[in-house]
């Protein structure tokens, strides 16, 4: 069984705020996601967390200052160049987020890895053009297939490890957000 991943700004009292950047044998994802997502992102977190992985999630931040955009766009911009992978959450309600195109403009200028994930109730072909160029991830199955890979493992070890990753599950965490298969 995988040890649970960190999310990226429970290690910060440990280096004084001067965190390290992600190295290849410990990736960090990024989890982009319009604000009424939230609780599907935090659920999206905790699963990665669960399979291993570390992340950086706004919502378990406490240096951000809500009420300052230069706090909230600092805060998202050491995320992200902080991290290997991004995550962006699509939903229906991402349609009206000013943040999350921001964030993903500031992703194509750095080095993480983009990835889409579609939740519930958005078709493929509704995805913007600009999302339309990178890895979609449109199941439980494919999400599995990705923290495989970024865990750099097989897709079978993986789901060995810990049976509740299995799609299969019928009472598998994330089947209220996601499709199990494609």
């Amino acid at each position: 069984m995988a040890r649970r991943g960190l999310n990226y700004y429970y290690l910060r009292d440990r280096y004084n705020g001067v965190l390290p950047r992600p190295t290849l044998e410990k990736p960090r994802v990024f989890i982009s996601h319009q604000k009424n997502d939230s609780d599907a992102a935090r659920a999206i977190a905790d699963y990665l967390q669960d399979a291993g992985i570390d992340v950086y999630f706004d919502q378990y931040d406490s240096s951000i200052n809500r009420s300052d955009p230069h706090s909230v766009v600092s805060a998202i911009k050491r995320g992200i160049e902080n991290s290997s992978h991004m995550l962006v959450l699509f939903s229906p309600n991402t349609f009206g987020s000013m943040w999350v195109p921001w964030e993903i403009g500031y992703a194509y200028n750095s080095v993480v890895t983009l990835n889409v994930l579609r939740l519930k109730g958005v078709e493929k072909d509704k995805l913007p053009e600009y999302l339309k160029v990178v890895n979609t991830v449109m199941s439980i199955y494919q999400l599995n297939s990705l923290i495989a890979s970024i865990r750099r493992t097989n897709r079978d070890q993986f789901i060995l490890e810990n049976r509740s990753f299995s799609e299969s599950n019928a009472s598998h965490v994330l089947n209220k957000i996601m499709d199990s298969y494609a």
